[in-house]
């Protein structure tokens, strides 16, 4: 059988950014990320996206929510009843400070 398609960037972006809470990133607080990290359920700008990806992927695994391909299966885990991302989700208890990074990001102005 075929794989299901995946979901256009448009929608990705509108369904994530849907959940309450995903407006800001969730290490340094800017607005409007396009980032994922989808083992750690936070959403990232992109300066602090290039700190996760730096991290690796056994410690965050960074997505794009524009440009990278989202297959609905995990959509559903991250923005889904049972979702990871934002309040109520498994991302509501990540922390910069006691999180995987060593310093609270603070992206170039």
């Amino acid at each position: 059988a075929a794989a299901p398609p995946s979901l256009t960037w448009r929608s990705v972006l509108q369904r994530v950014q849907s959940v309450a809470g995903n407006s800001q990133c969730g290490d340094c607080g800017q607005p409007d990320p396009r980032w994922a990290s989808i083992n750690l359920g936070v959403l990232l700008c992109i300066e602090c996206s290039g700190i996760h990806r730096s991290l690796g992927v056994h410690c965050s695994k960074v997505r794009s929510l524009t440009l990278d391909s989202w297959e609905p299966e995990l959509l559903k885990v991250l923005v889904g009843p049972r979702r990871l991302l934002g309040p109520g989700g498994g991302g509501g208890s990540w922390s910069p400070q006691i999180g995987l990074t060593p310093a609270h990001p603070v992206p170039a102005s």
